[in-house]
């Protein structure tokens, strides 16, 4: 049985935070048990699991796929959308 995927060893982009915001992220990135880093002036932060970016997100900036803590008010059209709510539908094919 092969063994599961490791994550630990990649990056994942998380968003851009300001310095105000880095204490709080790292909190969170402790409360779910994961590893941040940090690099260049606009404070590109990776995240080494992938599966908690949209959870810190939604904390964070208040949507999942917020970038940043403007993200909201640059793209309010997308303010209530979650994809994962999205169901698919068959199209129907009459004989």
């Amino acid at each position: 049985m092969s063994a599961m995927p490791r994550f630990e060893k990649d990056w994942y982009f998380l968003g851009f935070a300001q310095e105000d915001e880095l204490p709080q992220l790292f909190e969170l990135a402790k409360k779910y048990k994961c590893d941040l880093k940090t690099e260049g002036k606009r404070c590109a932060v990776y995240s080494n699991n992938p599966f908690r970016i949209d959870s810190i997100r939604l904390r964070l900036w208040g949507h999942r796929w917020a970038i940043n803590k403007t993200w909201l008010e640059e793209n309010p059209h997308l303010s209530g959308f979650d994809p994962r709510k999205c169901k698919k539908v068959k199209k129907r094919v009459d004989k």
